[in-house]
């Protein structure tokens, strides 16, 4: 967390690498683990979130009870979270948010390449 950096960060997403690792040596010792693979790992996988100690939470409007069922129905997949720009667009359109918007964000999200 790097919430004691400044004053101006609200929170910071966390790996928790010590999950990741002991799911790793799990599948490893168990004979599944598969090497040479690239994985993404998110809260299904108990692999990120924020920090919830109490001085470390900054927000005002957004309460600690809310993001444990946020968490809780991503990893129960209640809540499906995206997983790249054309679920991203969707998610948001299924949301009511207008389309030139999206445009918008596509843009800041992946900006068109600039050719010399």
């Amino acid at each position: 967390d790097q919430s004691a950096q400044s004053s101006t960060v609200i929170s910071s997403a966390m790996k928790a690498l010590g999950v990741v690792v002991q799911q790793a040596l799990e599948s490893y010792y168990d004979g599944t683990f598969e090497g040479g693979i690239s994985l993404n790992l998110g809260v299904a996988e108990n692999a990120v979130g924020l920090p919830t100690d109490s001085t470390s939470w900054r927000f005002s409007e957004f309460s600690l009870d809310q993001y444990d069922v946020i968490y809780s129905d991503i990893q129960n997949e209640i809540v499906l979270v995206p997983s790249d720009l054309d679920e991203f667009r969707a998610f948001l359109l299924e949301l009511g948010v207008p389309e030139d918007q999206i445009d918008s964000l596509d843009q800041a999200i992946m900006p068109s390449p600039v050719y010399d």
